[in-house]
């Protein structure tokens, strides 16, 4: 059974990235800006450099840098100057942003509530518990 687990985690990965993108499209939302803004709406001040965020999410700088600028040509994002340092660039959301930002955490409920709902409290305490280990696993490694 072991050998099962990396092939089981990429099979609830890619439906799970799947369901994503397919709740994005049915509302409208470009798939590629889906976990961009969720990023920057998850920031309490909603201001984040280009580099944080390709690192949360684990994505090339080059996709990020496209991203972002096709996400400021739609007025969902500006670059602002950092205050403590005028070096550094942040990406804030505009407010049409915010309220994009809204809908994506919505939906991002409606994943989880239909991905969590065949399991019980303890299942899913347990669940959480191993993908913490094994994450904790491959990051020593």
């Amino acid at each position: 059974m072991n050998e099962l687990i990396g092939f089981k985690i990429n099979e609830l990965a890619h439906k799970f990235r799947k369901a994503v993108r397919e709740e994005s499209e049915r509302n409208g939302i470009p798939s590629s800006y889906f976990h961009v803004i969720n990023c920057i709406g998850m920031i309490d001040e909603n201001k984040i450099n280009q580099k944080d965020i390709s690192e949360f999410l684990k994505y090339k700088p080059s996709t990020i840098s496209i991203t972002l600028s096709n996400m400021e040509n739609d007025g969902l994002i500006e670059r602002v100057k950092d205050d403590n340092d005028n070096r550094n660039t942040l990406v804030k959301l505009t407010k049409k942003g915010e309220e994009l930002s809204k809908k994506i955490k919505e939906i991002f409920m409606v994943i989880e509530d239909k991905l969590t709902n065949s399991l019980d409290k303890n299942e899913l305490e347990c669940f959480s518990k191993i993908t913490v280990k094994l994450v904790e696993t491959l990051e020593r490694r």
